[in-house]
């Protein structure tokens, strides 16, 4: 968890939230057991989004509301796209879409995490998300979506759909067309109880995303289109989170009661010219959010963390609209037909102690060496280290890490060899390496020039241990 003595950059809170905090914040929900520590983390984000929110915003690689924006520039004169604009997707569903997907034959060549504008409520993000824009007058989201087609996407042809019906029942295009489909039902069933109906919101949620899936195969087929000329990409408004029975019974969940009007939402709106009404206390729960790019008298109350927003009867259900890390961060990817060409990660050791003659590595054996291993990935996307073995000589692995390798990034893998005896024959030392980009599990093997030495042997050096 964050010191606090110590600041997150954007990248940080995205790898911290993905890697650590979701799948431990699933295991609260799911066991019904609050951590004063994690929440502690998650004020924090809360602060620092709201301190940080214009400068992120104005990232074309970080703000929700440029997240289309790939969809400028084409060199495929017959590009056919399809946006699925999924309401309401939290990071932890988001690799059952990934699953359905799959199993439809198509493969992921792009994926990343996106900050949504606040509050973060579909009635602020969606209408930003489709048209690039802070502001603009109020349309309908076609009217939206045929505007910027003009303006930003090379005068493609737009088919707005309401519904999965209306994906299945879509003529195919005669020309280059960009297929939005705007899908509620997530969204529905996330606010809802389905515990209470003896199911899950994880098989809820995948028996919707594969019917999902089966319409975008079937338009693929019917659509006459070249594989790689035919584009999946996934976006949503926001996430979402579940409140804790003990927030949600909290003292500063009874205090903003009344200032809350929607069980579902978890800000309020108050007009400028009333804002001397709220007593100041009040706000000291909370968050004072005025809208930096947009120019109206609203100011927003956001919750600290999850200090939940009305109390709910009996209703449970995820909740959205405040400034928790899975309310803002959301997940976004590209997918196609065609399998991805990744590029293979590039390999280096670290602090080697060569032999001055040769300018061989130098390494003793029958002692366990810490061998340092940078990995530079030049893909778009995430690269998960899954193992590392030595090929030869024969060793025994005592420890080795699996590190995260950040898109266009580098990390160091950690490996506490034990050479054998029968590595004083050898002259290389060949490690392979499987890992998994976008789903996908790949090996290689690296191989460095080396003289093995037996600690035993004149000219060893206490040093050298």
């Amino acid at each position: 968890m964050l010191e606090d003595d110590k600041d997150w950059s954007e990248q940080e809170w995205i790898r911290w939230t993905v890697e650590e905090y979701t799948p431990y914040r699933t295991w609260q929900i799911y066991n019904h057991i609050y951590d004063e520590e994690v929440e502690k983390t998650v004020r924090r984000f809360s602060s620092w989004y709201i301190n940080e929110y214009a400068s992120i915003h104005k990232e074309s690689d970080l703000s929700l509301i440029h997240s289309l924006k790939s969809l400028s520039t084409t060199e495929v004169k017959d590009e056919l796209s399809i946006i699925l604009l999924i309401d309401c997707l939290p990071i932890p569903f988001m690799t059952l879409l990934d699953d359905a997907l799959r199993n439809a034959g198509f493969s992921r060549h792009d994926s990343g995490y996106r900050f949504a504008p606040l509050p973060t409520i579909t009635e602020c993000s969606k209408p930003m998300l489709l048209s690039g824009e802070w502001e603009g007058p109020v349309k309908s989201y076609e009217t939206i979506l045929k505007t910027r087609a003009i303006s930003d996407w090379g005068g493609r042809n737009i088919v707005y759909l309401s519904n999965l019906k209306a994906l299945t029942d879509m003529k195919p295009p005669t020309e280059a067309t960009i297929a939005v489909l705007n899908y509620l039902d997530g969204d529905e069933l996330l606010h809802a109880d389905v515990e209470s109906k003896n199911t899950s919101y994880e098989d809820e949620l995948y028996r919707l995303f594969t019917r999902i899936a089966d319409a975008v195969n079937r338009a693929f087929e019917t659509w006459e289109c070249l594989p790689e000329a035919f584009n999946v990409h996934v976006v949503t408004d926001h996430g979402a989170c579940m409140i804790l029975e003990e927030e949600r019974r909290a003292f500063d969940s009874k205090i903003v009661n009344k200032l809350f009007s929607n069980e579902r939402h978890r800000f309020a709106v108050v007009d400028e010219a009333k804002i001397d009404e709220i007593p100041k206390n009040l706000w000291e729960l909370g968050y004072q959010f005025k809208r930096p790019f947009v120019a109206d008298n609203k100011i927003y109350f956001l919750p600290n963390g999850h200090s939940t927003v009305r109390l709910p009867s009996k209703r449970k259900g995820y909740l959205h609209g405040g400034i928790t890390p899975e309310e803002v961060i959301v997940p976004t990817a590209l997918y196609r037909k065609v399998k991805a060409a990744w590029i293979k990660p590039a390999v280096r050791f670290l602090n080697l102690d060569l032999e001055p003659e040769t300018g061989r590595a130098k390494f003793y054996i029958q002692r366990v060496v810490n061998l340092e291993i940078e990995i530079r990935n030049l893909n778009s996307t995430d690269i998960k280290i899954l193992r590392a073995s030595v090929l030869s000589p024969e060793t025994d692995v005592k420890g080795c890490d699996s590190p995260i390798i950040p898109a266009h990034g580098e990390s160091v893998l950690h490996m506490n060899c034990y050479f054998e005896k029968t590595a004083l024959e050898q002259q290389e030392l060949e490690i392979e390496i499987s890992y998994e980009i976008a789903g996908e599990a790949y090996t290689f093997t690296h191989t460095l020039g080396c003289e093995f030495k037996s600690a035993i042997r004149a000219g060893f050096s206490l040093k050298d241990l």
